[in-house]
Protein backbone atom coordinates (compact mmCIF):
# COMPACT_ATOMS: atom_id res chain seq x y z
CA UNK A 1 0.00 0.00 0.00
CA UNK A 2 1.28 3.46 -0.91
CA UNK A 3 0.93 5.27 2.41
CA UNK A 4 1.02 8.68 0.76
CA UNK A 5 -1.90 7.75 -1.50
CA UNK A 6 -4.31 6.14 0.98
CA UNK A 7 -7.82 7.63 0.84
CA UNK A 8 -8.91 10.17 3.40
CA UNK A 9 -10.18 8.51 6.59
CA UNK A 10 -9.24 5.00 5.40
CA UNK A 11 -8.06 4.07 8.92
CA UNK A 12 -11.32 5.31 10.41
CA UNK A 13 -11.18 6.44 14.01
CA UNK A 14 -7.99 4.59 14.90
CA UNK A 15 -6.86 5.23 18.48
CA UNK A 16 -3.32 3.93 18.02
CA UNK A 17 -1.10 3.71 14.93
CA UNK A 18 2.16 1.72 15.04
CA UNK A 19 4.85 2.53 12.47
CA UNK A 20 7.89 0.32 13.06
CA UNK A 21 11.03 1.14 11.01
CA UNK A 22 8.85 3.46 8.90
CA UNK A 23 8.96 7.10 9.96
CA UNK A 24 12.35 7.81 8.34
CA UNK A 25 11.27 6.57 4.89
CA UNK A 26 9.76 9.90 3.80
CA UNK A 27 10.02 13.61 4.51
CA UNK A 28 8.55 14.55 7.91
CA UNK A 29 5.74 16.77 6.61
CA UNK A 30 4.57 13.97 4.32
CA UNK A 31 4.51 11.49 7.20
CA UNK A 32 2.56 13.74 9.59
CA UNK A 33 0.08 14.83 6.94
CA UNK A 34 -0.29 11.22 5.77
CA UNK A 35 -1.29 10.14 9.28
CA UNK A 36 -3.79 12.96 9.49
CA UNK A 37 -5.24 12.08 6.09
CA UNK A 38 -5.44 8.32 6.75
CA UNK A 39 -7.07 8.74 10.17
CA UNK A 40 -9.43 11.50 9.11
CA UNK A 41 -7.79 13.93 11.55
CA UNK A 42 -8.76 11.74 14.55
CA UNK A 43 -5.55 12.63 16.40
CA UNK A 44 -4.45 9.08 17.33
CA UNK A 45 -1.47 8.12 19.44
CA UNK A 46 1.35 7.14 17.08
CA UNK A 47 4.18 4.83 18.08
CA UNK A 48 7.22 5.02 15.76
CA UNK A 49 9.81 2.56 17.09
CA UNK A 50 13.19 2.13 15.40
CA UNK A 51 13.18 5.43 13.54
CA UNK A 52 16.59 5.69 11.87
CA UNK A 53 18.49 8.84 12.85
CA UNK A 54 21.29 8.94 10.27
CA UNK A 55 24.13 7.28 12.21
CA UNK A 56 25.72 4.08 10.96
CA UNK A 57 29.16 2.76 11.89
CA UNK A 58 31.34 -0.32 12.17
CA UNK A 59 33.30 -1.04 15.32
CA UNK A 60 36.20 -0.93 14.83
CA UNK A 61 36.27 1.39 11.80
CA UNK A 62 38.64 0.58 8.96
CA UNK A 63 40.39 3.14 6.80
CA UNK A 64 40.96 3.10 3.05
CA UNK A 65 43.19 0.31 1.72
CA UNK A 66 44.14 0.80 -1.90
CA UNK A 67 40.93 0.72 -3.94
CA UNK A 68 38.89 -0.43 -0.94
CA UNK A 69 37.23 2.69 0.51
CA UNK A 70 37.18 3.63 4.18
CA UNK A 71 34.15 2.67 6.25
CA UNK A 72 33.44 6.36 6.92
CA UNK A 73 33.38 7.15 3.17
CA UNK A 74 31.04 4.25 2.44
CA UNK A 75 28.57 5.28 5.14
CA UNK A 76 28.71 8.91 4.06
CA UNK A 77 27.72 7.92 0.52
CA UNK A 78 25.15 5.43 1.85
CA UNK A 79 23.41 8.16 3.86
CA UNK A 80 23.61 10.57 0.92
CA UNK A 81 21.82 8.02 -1.27
CA UNK A 82 19.07 7.47 1.29
CA UNK A 83 18.27 11.19 1.30
CA UNK A 84 18.86 12.23 -2.30
CA UNK A 85 17.87 9.08 -4.17
CA UNK A 86 15.23 7.50 -1.95
CA UNK A 87 13.72 10.59 -0.31
CA UNK A 88 14.33 9.43 3.27
CA UNK A 89 14.69 11.73 6.26
CA UNK A 90 17.61 11.10 8.58
CA UNK A 91 16.72 13.67 11.24
CA UNK A 92 14.44 12.71 14.12
CA UNK A 93 14.66 16.35 15.22
CA UNK A 94 13.14 17.44 11.92
CA UNK A 95 10.28 14.95 12.42
CA UNK A 96 9.57 16.24 15.92
CA UNK A 97 9.60 19.83 14.65
CA UNK A 98 7.09 18.89 11.93
CA UNK A 99 4.81 17.16 14.45
CA UNK A 100 4.74 20.30 16.57
CA UNK A 101 4.35 22.63 13.59
CA UNK A 102 1.24 20.74 12.49
CA UNK A 103 -0.29 20.99 15.96
CA UNK A 104 0.70 17.56 17.27
CA UNK A 105 2.67 16.70 20.42
CA UNK A 106 5.75 14.61 21.12
CA UNK A 107 4.87 12.51 24.16
CA UNK A 108 8.08 10.58 24.72
CA UNK A 109 11.30 9.74 22.91
CA UNK A 110 14.31 7.60 23.64
CA UNK A 111 17.22 5.82 21.95
CA UNK A 112 16.77 2.37 20.47
CA UNK A 113 20.22 1.91 18.95
CA UNK A 114 21.24 -1.35 17.37
CA UNK A 115 24.57 -2.99 18.16
CA UNK A 116 24.74 -6.13 16.01
CA UNK A 117 27.71 -8.33 16.94
CA UNK A 118 29.99 -9.47 14.14
CA UNK A 119 30.19 -13.17 13.26
CA UNK A 120 33.23 -13.66 15.48
CA UNK A 121 31.48 -12.27 18.56
CA UNK A 122 28.36 -14.29 17.82
CA UNK A 123 30.30 -17.53 17.49
CA UNK A 124 32.22 -16.91 20.71
CA UNK A 125 29.03 -16.14 22.61
CA UNK A 126 27.24 -19.23 21.29
CA UNK A 127 30.10 -21.63 21.94
CA UNK A 128 30.86 -20.14 25.34
CA UNK A 129 27.21 -20.48 26.34
CA UNK A 130 26.88 -24.01 25.04
CA UNK A 131 24.76 -22.90 22.08
CA UNK A 132 24.64 -23.93 18.46
CA UNK A 133 26.19 -22.07 15.53
CA UNK A 134 23.22 -22.98 13.36
CA UNK A 135 20.08 -22.50 15.37
CA UNK A 136 18.75 -20.02 17.88
CA UNK A 137 20.07 -16.56 18.58
CA UNK A 138 23.23 -16.83 16.50
CA UNK A 139 21.25 -17.68 13.38
CA UNK A 140 18.93 -14.66 13.84
CA UNK A 141 21.76 -12.18 14.51
CA UNK A 142 23.81 -13.63 11.65
CA UNK A 143 20.90 -13.06 9.25
CA UNK A 144 20.41 -9.50 10.53
CA UNK A 145 24.14 -8.74 10.25
CA UNK A 146 24.24 -10.01 6.66
CA UNK A 147 21.03 -8.17 5.76
CA UNK A 148 22.48 -4.86 7.00
CA UNK A 149 25.68 -5.49 5.04
CA UNK A 150 23.54 -6.13 1.94
CA UNK A 151 21.74 -2.80 2.49
CA UNK A 152 25.05 -0.94 2.80
CA UNK A 153 26.45 -2.49 -0.36
CA UNK A 154 23.42 -2.04 -2.61
CA UNK A 155 22.62 1.40 -1.19
CA UNK A 156 26.10 2.67 -2.02
CA UNK A 157 26.72 1.27 -5.50
CA UNK A 158 24.92 4.06 -7.40
CA UNK A 159 26.97 6.81 -5.74
CA UNK A 160 30.26 5.00 -5.15
CA UNK A 161 33.33 6.48 -6.81
CA UNK A 162 34.40 4.58 -9.95
CA UNK A 163 37.68 3.55 -8.36
CA UNK A 164 36.05 2.03 -5.27
CA UNK A 165 36.14 -1.75 -4.94
CA UNK A 166 32.80 -2.26 -3.19
CA UNK A 167 32.96 -6.04 -3.49
CA UNK A 168 36.33 -5.87 -1.75
CA UNK A 169 34.85 -3.67 0.96
CA UNK A 170 32.04 -6.15 1.65
CA UNK A 171 34.51 -9.03 1.72
CA UNK A 172 36.70 -7.08 4.19
CA UNK A 173 33.67 -6.51 6.43
CA UNK A 174 32.89 -10.24 6.39
CA UNK A 175 36.51 -11.13 7.05
CA UNK A 176 36.86 -8.71 9.97
CA UNK A 177 33.38 -9.40 11.34
CA UNK A 178 33.04 -5.93 12.85
CA UNK A 179 30.11 -4.95 15.02
CA UNK A 180 27.44 -2.92 13.16
CA UNK A 181 26.11 0.09 15.09
CA UNK A 182 22.95 1.93 13.99
CA UNK A 183 21.47 4.99 15.69
CA UNK A 184 17.70 4.72 16.09
CA UNK A 185 15.04 6.48 18.14
CA UNK A 186 11.71 5.27 19.54
CA UNK A 187 9.15 8.04 19.26
CA UNK A 188 5.68 8.25 20.82
CA UNK A 189 3.59 11.15 19.56
CA UNK A 190 0.06 12.44 19.36
CA UNK A 191 -0.97 13.14 15.79
CA UNK A 192 -2.64 16.49 15.07
CA UNK A 193 -6.42 16.35 15.15
CA UNK A 194 -8.92 18.14 12.98
CA UNK A 195 -11.22 17.10 10.20
CA UNK A 196 -9.50 18.29 7.09
CA UNK A 197 -8.29 16.84 3.86
CA UNK A 198 -4.54 17.13 3.90
CA UNK A 199 -4.40 18.18 0.28
CA UNK A 200 -5.77 21.48 1.62
CA UNK A 201 -3.74 21.34 4.84
CA UNK A 202 -1.31 24.09 4.02
CA UNK A 203 -4.10 26.59 3.59
CA UNK A 204 -5.90 25.41 6.71
CA UNK A 205 -3.04 25.45 9.24
CA UNK A 206 -4.31 28.81 10.39
CA UNK A 207 -7.17 30.96 9.23
CA UNK A 208 -6.35 33.84 6.97
CA UNK A 209 -6.79 36.60 9.52
CA UNK A 210 -4.56 34.92 12.12
CA UNK A 211 -1.94 34.18 9.51
CA UNK A 212 -1.72 37.85 8.63
CA UNK A 213 -1.87 39.31 12.11
CA UNK A 214 1.86 39.07 12.77
CA UNK A 215 1.20 38.16 16.41
CA UNK A 216 3.04 35.28 18.12
CA UNK A 217 1.71 33.44 21.15
CA UNK A 218 3.76 35.53 23.54
CA UNK A 219 3.82 38.78 21.55
CA UNK A 220 7.45 39.31 22.64
CA UNK A 221 10.75 38.43 21.08
CA UNK A 222 14.39 38.16 22.08
CA UNK A 223 17.01 39.77 19.86
CA UNK A 224 20.81 39.67 20.25
CA UNK A 225 22.67 42.98 20.26
CA UNK A 226 26.40 43.73 20.07
CA UNK A 227 26.62 46.86 22.23
CA UNK A 228 30.35 47.26 23.03
CA UNK A 229 33.67 45.61 22.35
CA UNK A 230 33.40 41.94 23.43
CA UNK A 231 29.95 42.56 24.89
CA UNK A 232 26.57 41.22 23.76
CA UNK A 233 23.17 41.24 25.40
CA UNK A 234 19.70 39.89 24.71
CA UNK A 235 17.03 42.58 24.40
CA UNK A 236 13.31 41.89 24.68
CA UNK A 237 10.82 43.76 22.52
CA UNK A 238 7.48 43.35 20.81
CA UNK A 239 7.33 40.93 17.91
CA UNK A 240 7.40 43.18 14.82
CA UNK A 241 4.35 43.52 12.61
CA UNK A 242 4.40 41.73 9.29
CA UNK A 243 4.28 44.03 6.29
CA UNK A 244 3.21 43.44 2.73
CA UNK A 245 5.21 40.69 1.05
CA UNK A 246 6.83 39.61 4.34
CA UNK A 247 7.04 36.53 6.56
CA UNK A 248 7.29 36.23 10.33
CA UNK A 249 9.59 33.39 11.36
CA UNK A 250 9.69 31.72 14.76
CA UNK A 251 13.34 30.79 15.08
CA UNK A 252 14.54 27.25 15.74
CA UNK A 253 18.33 27.50 15.33
CA UNK A 254 20.95 30.01 14.28
CA UNK A 255 24.69 29.55 14.00
CA UNK A 256 27.51 32.01 14.69
CA UNK A 257 29.84 32.97 11.86
CA UNK A 258 33.07 32.35 13.72
CA UNK A 259 35.02 34.61 11.36
CA UNK A 260 33.01 37.72 10.59
CA UNK A 261 30.95 37.75 13.79
CA UNK A 262 34.02 37.41 16.00
CA UNK A 263 35.46 40.47 14.29
CA UNK A 264 32.24 42.34 15.11
CA UNK A 265 32.32 40.98 18.68
CA UNK A 266 35.90 42.20 19.14
CA UNK A 267 35.33 45.57 17.51
CA UNK A 268 37.84 44.71 14.80
CA UNK A 269 36.10 46.54 11.96
CA UNK A 270 36.11 49.90 10.22
CA UNK A 271 33.66 52.12 12.11
CA UNK A 272 30.87 53.42 9.92
CA UNK A 273 31.49 51.03 7.01
CA UNK A 274 28.60 49.21 5.37
CA UNK A 275 27.46 46.28 7.54
CA UNK A 276 26.98 43.89 4.62
CA UNK A 277 27.05 44.62 0.91
CA UNK A 278 25.32 41.41 -0.18
CA UNK A 279 22.41 40.95 2.25
CA UNK A 280 19.60 43.31 1.24
CA UNK A 281 18.30 43.97 4.77
CA UNK A 282 21.78 44.97 5.99
CA UNK A 283 22.88 47.23 3.13
CA UNK A 284 21.61 50.39 4.85
CA UNK A 285 23.10 49.48 8.25
CA UNK A 286 26.59 50.55 9.32
CA UNK A 287 29.25 48.93 11.47
CA UNK A 288 28.91 50.81 14.73
CA UNK A 289 27.78 49.73 18.19
CA UNK A 290 25.07 48.95 19.10
CA UNK A 291 24.15 46.67 16.22
CA UNK A 292 22.31 43.44 15.45
CA UNK A 293 24.20 40.95 13.33
CA UNK A 294 24.12 37.37 12.11
CA UNK A 295 23.04 35.74 8.88
CA UNK A 296 22.47 32.04 9.52
CA UNK A 297 18.97 31.49 10.94
CA UNK A 298 16.36 28.77 10.44
CA UNK A 299 12.75 28.99 11.58
CA UNK A 300 9.16 28.15 10.71
CA UNK A 301 6.76 30.61 9.13
CA UNK A 302 4.33 31.77 11.82
CA UNK A 303 2.55 34.59 9.98
CA UNK A 304 2.46 36.15 6.51
CA UNK A 305 1.75 39.64 5.22
CA UNK A 306 -0.58 40.86 2.51
CA UNK A 307 0.31 39.62 -0.92
CA UNK A 308 1.80 36.36 0.41
CA UNK A 309 0.07 33.03 -0.15
CA UNK A 310 -0.58 31.61 3.34
CA UNK A 311 -1.23 28.16 1.89
CA UNK A 312 2.21 28.14 0.33
CA UNK A 313 4.17 29.50 3.29
CA UNK A 314 2.49 28.83 6.64
CA UNK A 315 4.40 26.27 8.69
CA UNK A 316 7.24 25.94 6.17
CA UNK A 317 10.78 25.44 7.42
CA UNK A 318 12.88 28.23 5.92
CA UNK A 319 16.38 29.67 6.05
CA UNK A 320 16.94 33.44 6.34
CA UNK A 321 19.97 35.72 6.27
CA UNK A 322 18.84 37.34 9.52
CA UNK A 323 20.35 38.34 12.90
CA UNK A 324 20.10 36.08 15.95
CA UNK A 325 16.68 36.36 17.57
CA UNK A 326 13.64 34.35 18.59
CA UNK A 327 11.49 35.94 15.85
CA UNK A 328 12.37 37.77 12.68
CA UNK A 329 10.52 39.36 9.78
CA UNK A 330 11.97 38.83 6.31
CA UNK A 331 10.80 39.49 2.74
CA UNK A 332 9.19 36.36 1.31
CA UNK A 333 11.30 36.65 -1.82
CA UNK A 334 14.51 36.40 0.25
CA UNK A 335 13.45 33.40 2.37
CA UNK A 336 14.84 30.03 1.25
CA UNK A 337 12.77 26.90 1.80
CA UNK A 338 14.90 24.23 3.45
CA UNK A 339 15.01 21.13 1.20
CA UNK A 340 13.33 17.95 2.41
CA UNK A 341 15.56 15.72 4.50
CA UNK A 342 17.62 18.54 6.03
CA UNK A 343 17.11 19.28 9.72
CA UNK A 344 17.00 22.81 11.19
CA UNK A 345 20.18 21.93 13.08
CA UNK A 346 22.04 21.33 9.81
CA UNK A 347 20.24 23.94 7.70
CA UNK A 348 21.59 26.86 9.73
CA UNK A 349 25.08 25.99 8.42
CA UNK A 350 24.00 26.71 4.84
CA UNK A 351 25.97 30.01 4.44
CA UNK A 352 29.10 28.48 5.97
CA UNK A 353 28.90 25.51 3.62
CA UNK A 354 28.36 27.80 0.64
CA UNK A 355 31.40 29.84 1.69
CA UNK A 356 33.52 26.70 1.89
CA UNK A 357 32.20 25.53 -1.47
CA UNK A 358 33.01 28.89 -3.07
CA UNK A 359 36.61 28.65 -1.82
CA UNK A 360 37.03 25.16 -3.26
CA UNK A 361 35.54 26.34 -6.57
CA UNK A 362 37.88 29.34 -6.56
CA UNK A 363 40.88 27.11 -5.91
CA UNK A 364 39.74 24.62 -8.58
CA UNK A 365 42.16 21.83 -7.57
CA UNK A 366 42.63 19.04 -10.09
CA UNK A 367 43.10 15.37 -9.30
CA UNK A 368 46.58 14.73 -7.97
CA UNK A 369 47.25 18.23 -6.65
CA UNK A 370 48.12 18.63 -2.96
CA UNK A 371 45.92 21.20 -1.23
CA UNK A 372 46.72 22.74 2.16
CA UNK A 373 43.96 24.30 4.27
CA UNK A 374 45.31 26.77 6.82
CA UNK A 375 43.05 27.03 9.85
CA UNK A 376 40.53 24.40 10.94
CA UNK A 377 37.84 26.61 12.36
CA UNK A 378 34.27 26.34 11.12
CA UNK A 379 35.01 27.31 7.50
CA UNK A 380 38.34 25.47 7.37
CA UNK A 381 36.76 22.19 8.50
CA UNK A 382 34.02 22.53 5.90
CA UNK A 383 36.61 23.25 3.18
CA UNK A 384 38.50 20.14 4.31
CA UNK A 385 35.32 18.04 4.11
CA UNK A 386 34.43 19.22 0.59
CA UNK A 387 37.99 18.75 -0.66
CA UNK A 388 38.18 15.23 0.76
CA UNK A 389 34.92 14.42 -1.00
CA UNK A 390 36.15 15.76 -4.35
CA UNK A 391 39.91 15.40 -4.85
CA UNK A 392 40.24 12.73 -2.14
CA UNK A 393 41.54 12.66 1.44
CA UNK A 394 45.05 11.71 0.36
CA UNK A 395 45.41 15.12 -1.35
CA UNK A 396 44.21 17.22 1.60
CA UNK A 397 46.57 18.65 4.23
CA UNK A 398 45.07 20.49 7.21
CA UNK A 399 47.32 22.97 9.06
CA UNK A 400 46.16 23.69 12.61
CA UNK A 401 47.60 24.65 16.02
CA UNK A 402 44.70 23.48 18.17
CA UNK A 403 44.77 19.74 18.94
CA UNK A 404 40.98 19.47 19.25
CA UNK A 405 40.43 21.05 15.85
CA UNK A 406 43.22 18.94 14.35
CA UNK A 407 41.39 15.80 15.51
CA UNK A 408 38.12 17.03 13.97
CA UNK A 409 39.98 17.76 10.71
CA UNK A 410 40.97 14.09 10.51
CA UNK A 411 37.35 13.12 11.04
CA UNK A 412 36.29 15.51 8.26
CA UNK A 413 38.61 13.78 5.82
CA UNK A 414 42.08 15.38 5.97
CA UNK A 415 44.66 12.79 4.91
CA UNK A 416 47.42 14.70 6.69
CA UNK A 417 47.21 17.13 9.62
CA UNK A 418 50.21 19.32 10.39
CA UNK A 419 51.18 21.70 13.18
CA UNK A 420 52.34 25.00 11.61
CA UNK A 421 55.84 24.38 13.00
CA UNK A 422 56.20 21.48 10.56
CA UNK A 423 56.30 24.08 7.77
CA UNK A 424 58.98 26.33 9.22
CA UNK A 425 61.21 25.66 6.20
CA UNK A 426 58.44 26.75 3.84
CA UNK A 427 58.20 24.91 0.54
CA UNK A 428 61.46 23.11 1.40
CA UNK A 429 59.80 21.47 4.41
CA UNK A 430 59.30 17.70 4.01
CA UNK A 431 55.53 18.23 3.93
CA UNK A 432 55.55 21.55 2.07
CA UNK A 433 55.57 22.44 -1.65
CA UNK A 434 51.79 22.58 -2.03
CA UNK A 435 50.06 23.06 -5.36
CA UNK A 436 47.26 25.04 -3.72
CA UNK A 437 46.94 26.71 -0.32
CA UNK A 438 43.64 27.98 1.08
CA UNK A 439 44.01 30.40 3.99
CA UNK A 440 40.98 30.67 6.27
CA UNK A 441 42.50 31.14 9.73
CA UNK A 442 42.09 34.93 9.87
CA UNK A 443 45.75 35.17 10.94
CA UNK A 444 48.28 37.01 8.79
CA UNK A 445 51.05 34.70 10.01
CA UNK A 446 49.16 31.80 8.47
CA UNK A 447 48.97 33.72 5.19
CA UNK A 448 52.73 34.18 5.32
CA UNK A 449 53.19 30.46 5.90
CA UNK A 450 50.87 29.70 3.00
CA UNK A 451 52.88 31.95 0.68
CA UNK A 452 56.15 30.41 1.85
CA UNK A 453 54.96 26.79 1.59
CA UNK A 454 53.22 26.93 -1.78
CA UNK A 455 55.30 25.58 -4.65
CA UNK A 456 56.45 27.43 -7.73
CA UNK A 457 53.55 28.51 -9.97
CA UNK A 458 51.10 27.42 -7.28
CA UNK A 459 48.20 29.46 -6.04
CA UNK A 460 47.13 30.85 -2.67
CA UNK A 461 43.42 31.45 -2.12
CA UNK A 462 42.77 34.02 0.61
CA UNK A 463 39.40 33.46 2.23
CA UNK A 464 40.05 35.32 5.49
CA UNK A 465 38.91 38.77 6.46
CA UNK A 466 41.72 40.21 8.58
CA UNK A 467 39.69 43.06 10.02
CA UNK A 468 40.96 46.61 10.33
CA UNK A 469 44.44 45.67 11.54
CA UNK A 470 47.46 45.72 9.27
CA UNK A 471 50.43 43.37 9.28
CA UNK A 472 53.58 43.08 7.21
CA UNK A 473 53.65 40.35 4.55
CA UNK A 474 57.15 39.43 3.39
CA UNK A 475 57.25 39.06 -0.36
CA UNK A 476 60.98 38.94 -1.08
CA UNK A 477 63.09 37.60 -3.92
CA UNK A 478 61.93 34.00 -3.52
CA UNK A 479 58.33 35.08 -3.91
CA UNK A 480 59.23 37.36 -6.81
CA UNK A 481 60.70 34.40 -8.71
CA UNK A 482 58.03 31.89 -7.68
CA UNK A 483 55.18 32.91 -10.03
CA UNK A 484 52.80 32.18 -7.16
CA UNK A 485 49.31 33.61 -7.61
CA UNK A 486 47.62 35.31 -4.63
CA UNK A 487 43.86 35.49 -5.08
CA UNK A 488 41.26 36.99 -2.72
CA UNK A 489 37.98 35.11 -2.56
CA UNK A 490 34.61 36.06 -1.08
CA UNK A 491 31.35 34.17 -1.29
CA UNK A 492 29.24 37.07 -2.59
CA UNK A 493 30.34 36.54 -6.21
CA UNK A 494 30.82 33.57 -8.49
CA UNK A 495 34.50 33.15 -9.52
CA UNK A 496 35.12 34.64 -12.95
CA UNK A 497 36.21 31.34 -14.50
CA UNK A 498 32.84 29.78 -13.56
CA UNK A 499 30.50 32.68 -14.31
CA UNK A 500 29.61 31.38 -17.77
CA UNK A 501 28.01 28.23 -16.35
CA UNK A 502 27.34 28.98 -12.68
CA UNK A 503 25.15 31.49 -10.89
CA UNK A 504 24.14 31.88 -7.24
CA UNK A 505 21.05 29.69 -7.63
CA UNK A 506 23.09 26.80 -8.98
CA UNK A 507 25.66 27.18 -6.20
CA UNK A 508 22.89 27.33 -3.58
CA UNK A 509 21.63 23.95 -4.81
CA UNK A 510 25.11 22.47 -4.63
CA UNK A 511 25.65 23.93 -1.16
CA UNK A 512 22.45 22.28 0.08
CA UNK A 513 23.70 18.99 -1.32
CA UNK A 514 26.89 19.32 0.72
CA UNK A 515 24.89 20.23 3.84
CA UNK A 516 23.15 16.87 3.44
CA UNK A 517 26.43 15.05 2.92
CA UNK A 518 28.45 16.67 5.72
CA UNK A 519 25.72 16.92 8.40
CA UNK A 520 27.59 19.78 10.15
CA UNK A 521 25.63 19.74 13.42
CA UNK A 522 26.64 16.13 14.10
CA UNK A 523 30.24 16.21 12.88
CA UNK A 524 31.76 19.64 13.60
CA UNK A 525 31.58 19.48 17.40
CA UNK A 526 30.02 22.93 17.77
CA UNK A 527 28.49 23.93 21.09
CA UNK A 528 24.70 24.25 21.30
CA UNK A 529 23.47 26.86 23.79
CA UNK A 530 20.36 28.99 24.38
CA UNK A 531 20.53 32.58 23.16
CA UNK A 532 20.75 33.72 26.79
CA UNK A 533 24.26 32.19 26.95
CA UNK A 534 25.52 34.14 23.92
CA UNK A 535 28.16 36.10 25.87
CA UNK A 536 29.96 32.95 27.03
CA UNK A 537 29.51 31.37 23.58
CA UNK A 538 31.41 34.21 21.89
CA UNK A 539 34.10 34.17 24.58
CA UNK A 540 34.62 30.43 24.10
CA UNK A 541 34.90 30.90 20.34
CA UNK A 542 37.41 33.69 20.82
CA UNK A 543 39.58 31.55 23.11
CA UNK A 544 39.48 28.58 20.76
CA UNK A 545 37.67 26.40 23.30
CA UNK A 546 34.95 25.61 20.75
CA UNK A 547 34.84 25.37 16.96
CA UNK A 548 31.45 27.01 16.59
CA UNK A 549 28.22 27.86 18.36
CA UNK A 550 24.54 27.24 17.62
CA UNK A 551 21.81 29.18 19.41
CA UNK A 552 18.54 27.50 20.34
CA UNK A 553 15.18 29.19 20.83
CA UNK A 554 12.37 27.95 23.07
Amino acid sequence: VDFLAVPYGSLGGADVVIMCCFADLMRPDSLVEGVMRATGGAGPLVYSPITFGGRTALEPLQGADGSIPSDEDVFRVYHEGLVLDQGHSLSVGDLMASIKAHGGKVVRQGPSDWAIPGPGEQASAAVGGGGSLVAGQLGEEWRLWNTMLFFFGTGTVARAKPEWDMAGWIERCRRNGAKIEVGNTDLLWRAPSGEMKMTDAAAKRADSSAARSGASESGRRQILEFFAEKKVRVNVSDVPAVGEGELLLKSIRSVVSSGTELKVFCGDFDQGSQLDTTIEDMKDATMAYPLQYGYSLVGRVEAVGDGVDAGEWMGRLVFAFAPHGSHTVVPADSAIVVPAGISPEDACYFPAVETALSLVQEAAPIVGERVAVYGQGLIGLLVTAILSGTVGSHSVVAVELNEQRAAIARRMGAGTVLHPSALKMGRDSPDGDFDVSIEVSGNMRALQSAVDSTGESGRVIIGSWYGGKSSELKLGLDFHRSHIELRASQVSKIPAHLSGRWDKDRRFLEAWRWVQIIKPSANLGTSVVPLSDAQSAYENLLSGATVGAEFTYE
